[in-house]
């Protein structure tokens, strides 16, 4: 799958789920980060560097992250980006 295409599957869904911004943002800045990575799984990310880069606080983000989960989960491809903490 492309960019464009884990974009428009997550749109898709979203008609149907209610995504809160932050978990937007999440879906949206970690496709970004993969695709600039060339897809290379599985994929890792530091809690501060998500955080700086989408200015929202490390509550949000572990929120944010319990619902898009759900998202990764049904995305094989996505499953294995990992995001921990520093």
């Amino acid at each position: 799958m492309t960019y464009i295409d884990y974009m428009n599957q997550f749109w898709r869904l979203a008609a149907y789920e209610s995504f809160a911004a932050s978990e937007v943002a999440l879906y949206a800045f970690l496709v970004n980060e993969c695709n600039k990575f060339h897809w290379k799984m599985p994929f890792s990310c530091p809690t501060f560097h998500v955080c700086n880069r989408l200015r929202m606080s490390k509550q949000t983000l572990v929120t944010a992250e319990k619902k898009t989960d759900k998202f990764y989960q049904w995305n094989n491809s996505l499953s294995t980006v990992q995001i921990f903490a520093t």
